[in-house]
Formats: structure tokens, sequence, C-alpha cells
């Protein structure tokens, strides 16, 4: 093979039980070049791929890349020296932002391909080159938001990160810690009643369930997730919720910009009385 071509087929044929999908082809392809296969449907232009990238054996015939003999390699060979191709059909994970699908291409280089006990924060060093890649297709700015089809939806939640001050300022502490995230209503509900909890034991003097119970009970929850919340006899912590709406692209100034509240929902509004709790407990303790 030429030192000149990057990539070389000779006489690049494929039969399936006597037709030939593809059948003597020889093509050059020079570094920095742009080539197109053109050509009706049934041509044979995606078995030509499949051969070139090794997804499909040749029948017969020889592939070279960068001067080395690849006909007989598989796959995931070639594409550690280099030579990679797309999809007609793209196949990304919907639930992952678009950093995420991006970084998983990226991580091969890392060599932790089984090292899925480990934080996601060994993935960070990927972020650059993501970033980067994503600028060069004019996508960055699609990195953080999920889904612009949801913008004008209204929602109701318990916590929304920049709702004031104090949630600003925990959350971007916890955003620290998971790779920029902000947090959700659950995340940072978790946490507040972990607090809630130790606070509990802390007041009570003791960790025995029932005394600890009760003081969560009796102790209001005063925090960056809630004020004047409190914790009924049927376990439920009632405390004010927030009616809101997911801001138009052109609304959201920085990441994770994504709703304005609308307004805000009293606990004793947003929650069924306990009166007409269906609590197993205290239904049989009104008996």
């Amino acid at each position: 093979m030429s030192q000149e071509y990057l990539l070389e087929t000779r006489k690049l044929c494929r039969n399936f039980k006597g037709f030939a999908a593809v059948y003597n082809v020889s093509l050059n392809v020079r570094k920095g070049t742009i080539h197109a296969l053109i050509g009706p449907n049934g041509a044979g232009k995606t078995t030509c791929f499949n051969l070139i990238t090794k997804f499909l054996e040749p029948s017969y015939g020889q592939i070279y890349y960068k001067g080395q003999e690849i006909t007989r390699m598989a796959p995931a060979d070639i594409a550690r020296m280099g030579m990679v191709r797309s999809f007609q059909i793209s196949a990304v994970f919907l639930d992952l932002t678009v950093l995420e699908n991006i970084r998983i291409a990226l991580q091969r280089r890392l060599g932790n391909d089984f090292h899925f006990w480990r934080s996601e924060r060994n993935l960070h060093s990927l972020n650059p080159k993501a970033f980067d890649l994503l600028d060069a297709v004019g996508l960055q700015c699609r990195t953080f938001p999920r889904a612009v089809a949801a913008q004008g939806l209204v929602v109701t939640t318990g916590f929304y990160w920049d709702y004031n001050d104090e949630t600003r300022a925990w959350s971007k502490r916890w955003s620290q810690r998971m790779n920029g995230r902000m947090p959700t209503m659950s995340q940072a509900g978790c946490y507040s009643g972990a607090m809630h909890y130790l606070k509990a034991i802390q007041a009570a003097g003791t960790d025995e369930a029932k005394a600890v119970a009760q003081k969560m009970r009796e102790l209001p929850v005063n925090d960056f997730f809630a004020k004047n919340g409190k914790v009924r006899e049927d376990g439920r912590m009632v405390h004010d919720m927030y009616l809101a709406q997911v801001k138009k692209a052109e609304e959201s100034k920085y990441p994770w910009d994504y709703y304005k509240i609308l307004r805000v929902i009293p606990g004793d509004e947003a929650y069924k009385p306990l009166a007409d709790t269906q609590c197993p407990y205290l239904l049989e303790k009104k008996k």
C-alpha cells in the first residue's frame, strides 16, 4: 500500500448466497480528504461501509489502514487504531445528558471500562474534550438541558435550587461534589430528612426509635429545604410546595436555570388533612 493513502481497498467483494452485494471495489482515500459513496437503494453502499469497518467479513479482497492490512481484524481492534464509523440510525442513551453521552465515547481512553464501583468524578477529566467536541458542532448549549420540548410546562415541586440565597448556597456546595449537577427535590429532601433525624437524636439525648420519632414530630423543620415544616403523627412532613413553570430557552441565563416560580402553595393546602389520612397505624389507633 502506498503511504500516501490513509485507507485502501483492493478488489473488495461480498457475496450473499450467490448474490454479489459488493463486487471488485478498489478505492484509495488520502488523509484530509472527503469522499462519498453515491448510488440508489440496494447498490451496496451500506454493505461497503460494513466491510471497510469490519462489521461484515469480505468474501475476498483486502483492506488496508495506515499501511497495515486489517482485512481479518475485529471492529473493536480497528476502532482502537483510530478508524470508527457513525450509523444511519443514532443510538444514544435518552436518560443521559448530551455531555454524558459524549463522555461515554471518550471513556475508553481512560482504561477504566470495568471500574463501575468508582465515583463518577473519575470521569471529570473528560469534560474539557467533550466540551470542545460539542462546541465544534454547535451543541455546547445543549449540554445541560434534557428536553427543550418541556418549555412552558407547569409542574409542582417541593424544592428548587435557585429559589433563594439559602437554597443556592446549599445547592452549590452539593453541586461541587456531584459533577456540577444541581440537586432535585428528592435529593435535597433526603439530606434535610437525615439532618432532621440527627437533630432529633441530639435533642432527645438517645437514639431509641420511639423517643427520636417523637422528637422529630415536636421539632419544626427549618433549613434550606423547608421553613416551619412539621412531621405529623402519620409520618408525613408537611411543608410549602411551589408551582413552577419550565423556562423558555431564551429565558434561561445559566446552566440549570430551568424554573420560574409562579406561586407558593402553603403546606396545609398542598397536603391532605390529617383527618383524611390513610395511615394504617392511625386508622388502627382510632378503633
